[in-house]
């Protein structure tokens, strides 16, 4: 039994959005982890002053910074869990994977595991974005760029759950 002819244009379209977005997200992965510094993330890593004591002039002080703090670990968990998600996802569209799965296999992964990396990616967003939400003010918060970012994937995982139920 073939689809209706709406129905499986729609799937085909979702999932090129499903592999537009996995692209991005990899260019998003590969410059994040190229600016990966203390230089470029200063708000994720712990401040420090290092002195160089001289004999007889006053001593020398270094600011540095050490190891990440909360958020910068939480952010990049939640970051690299969702990309797995997303790379297993991606994979499993190749037709000759596909091909090896069953409708269960199938379903599971492109179902489940994709509203799990969704959630991973809705975190993710918000590790980065509430301390700068919590300084902002509601206009601010409710025009910074991490906020806009989250109403679209809020709606699908809330209607997802809404449809759950009975």
């Amino acid at each position: 039994m073939r689809f209706p002819y709406w129905f499986d244009k729609w799937l085909k379209s979702r999932k090129q959005l499903g592999i537009m977005a996995f692209i991005l997200v990899t260019f998003h992965v590969i410059i994040s982890v190229l600016l990966m510094s203390p230089t470029y993330w200063r708000s994720w890593y712990h401040p420090i002053t290092v002195v160089v004591p001289k004999n007889l002039t006053e001593d020398l002080e270094l600011p540095m910074v050490t190891w990440m703090i909360w958020k910068g670990e939480a952010a990049c968990l939640t970051g690299i869990l969702a990309f797995l998600c997303l790379c297993i996802l991606a994979v499993s569209t190749i037709p000759s994977v596909a091909d090896t799965l069953n409708w269960k296999e199938w379903q599971f992964i492109q179902s489940k595991l994709g509203h799990v990396s969704l959630f991973l990616s809705i975190v993710h967003v918000v590790i980065m974005g509430a301390p700068g939400w919590a300084k902002g003010g509601a206009v601010k918060t409710l025009r910074s760029i991490t906020f806009l970012s989250l109403i679209l994937p809020i709606v699908t995982l809330t209607l997802k759950i809404i449809f759950t139920f009975p």
